[in-house]
This record gives structure tokens, C-alpha cells and sequence, in this order.
């Protein structure tokens, strides 16, 4: 029913103020630096959501946090609902990944670097994508 599809796709103002934030990247890129760690998740979530792989890739080549899990950020949260593993999009998944790249070579003396575990499982490749770009994640 509508009721039911429509409560599934519930966003919290947190969620949606993650959204507005993210919607531009130069702002976001600009005050990373001063976001909670614990906002991170939420970020990628909404950035992830919003097709947004400039912030994408700042937030994973600054992610802050032990673990990068893929299946998880995407899954359905508090803050919003969706489960998202579904959306293989490629423009996405390259801004993850040359973020994880960038991260590995970021050798800044005051960076300090806490990401111990880096899980892509979890999510599923379908034909059709859910995202605006359309593009499949395919062959790599």
C-alpha cells in the first residue's frame, strides 16, 4: 500500500538537514573538517543518496571512524529508512573507491588514520539502478 511504501521512505530532520548540507559540495567539503565523526554514516547515507560522489569521495578519504561497511551505511537506518544496498550506482561506488585510494596515500604528518576494516559486501548489483545516473556497476 502507499501508507506502508511511503512510511518506508521516512526521513528525520537530521536526515534531511544531511541532505541539505551534502546537496553542495564545495560547502561540504569545506566545514568536513569540523563535522562530528559520528555524523559521517549519516553524510555518506544522504551524499550516496543525492548522487554527490565529490563529497563521497572527501568523506571516505577522511573517514574517521574503525570500519567502512558498505552493507551497513547504505542499509535501512533510524534516520532513514531505505535500504539502499540495492543501489550499485557506479558513479557511487568509483567516488568510494578512489576515496579509499586517497585515503591509503594521504601521508599529511597530522593526518592520523583510524580505519582498520573496509567490508564492500553487502550490497547487491542489480540491471536495473535506482539512481539518477543510471549507470550499472558492471564489469570493473
Amino acid at each position: 500500500s502507499k501508507g506502508t511504501e511511503r512510511s518506508k521512505k521516512m526521513k528525520t530532520l537530521k536526515f534531511i538537514s544531511a541532505e541539505s548540507l551534502v546537496s553542495n559540495a564545495a560547502i561540504a567539503r569545506r566545514n568536513l573538517p569540523s563535522i562530528a565523526y559520528n555524523l559521517y554514516p549519516l553524510l555518506f547515507k544522504a551524499s550516496y543518496l543525492l548522487e554527490q560522489d565529490e563529497v563521497i569521495h572527501d568523506l571516505v578519504e577522511n573517514w574517521p571512524l574503525d570500519d567502512l561497511n558498505l552493507g551497513n551505511l547504505l542499509g535501512s537506518t533510524l534516520d532513514y529508512q531505505e535500504d539502499m544496498r540495492h543501489w550499485t550506482c557506479r558513479v557511487n561506488l568509483e567516488a568510494c573507491l578512489t576515496g579509499l585510494r586517497d585515503y591509503v596515500l594521504n601521508g599529511s604528518a597530522t593526518y592520523t588514520k583510524r580505519l582498520k576494516v573496509v567490508n564492500l559486501t553487502g550490497i547487491k548489483d542489480v540491471e536495473v539502478q535506482h539512481c539518477k545516473c543510471k549507470k550499472t556497476l558492471g564489469r570493473w
